[in-house]
């Protein structure tokens, strides 16, 4: 009787092919997770621009990267944040209330348009107009700010929207980074 023995060349056998397979695949999912973060920030920012009165702060506030869940995982997360911490008023709609009042800048004054009342540059005093409506004016008697108890605030952007259209293309994105 004889025996045969199969020995494969050194770097040719089964665990070295499946080191080279185990590589490409991490790579493949690798620019997937970027791809779709850089996709869904772009895409956002772009959202957020057309969504109206919303400056650079709040476009180039959007941040979507690549990252891992917990350390010692292999599990590859793409994050979606936003550098102001009350954007998601505009992802969702919904109502802002004031304690006691919200402090509305009047449009058509300049200086007060973007600042805060409280860090508005003169003392401001409160007046209850002819109407009732609550006011902030100047020493001089120009009015400033409105108050109103409460703004309801639509639904403007539509970020989670864009990340979930992203996350359907993430086989065909794995697919084309696989097969290069």
């Amino acid at each position: 009787m004889t025996s045969i023995s199969l020995r494969p060349k050194p770097g040719q056998g089964p665990k070295d092919a499946a080191k080279a397979q185990s590589a490409r695949l991490r790579k493949a999912i690798t620019s997937t997770a970027y791809k779709i973060a850089s996709e869904v920030q772009q895409r956002g920012r772009v959202d957020i621009a057309q969504a109206g009165r919303f400056g650079p702060n709040w476009i180039f506030g959007l941040r979507a990267f690549k990252q891992r869940k917990e350390p010692g995982t292999r599990r590859t997360v793409v994050t979606v944040k936003h550098n102001i911490p009350f954007a998601e008023i505009f992802e969702e709609g919904g109502v802002v209330k004031g304690r006691p009042l919200l402090w509305i800048p009047i449009s058509t004054e300049k200086d007060a348009v973007g600042t805060r009342a409280r860090k508005f540059n003169l003392r401001l005093f409160r007046i209850t107009s002819k109407k009732g409506t609550p006011l902030l004016i100047t020493p001089k008697g120009k009015p400033k700010y409105f108050g109103v108890r409460s703004v309801t605030e639509p639904k403007l952007f539509h970020i989670r929207q864009i990340a979930d259209d992203e996350a359907r293309q993430a086989g065909e994105y794995f697919h084309s980074y696989l097969d290069e």
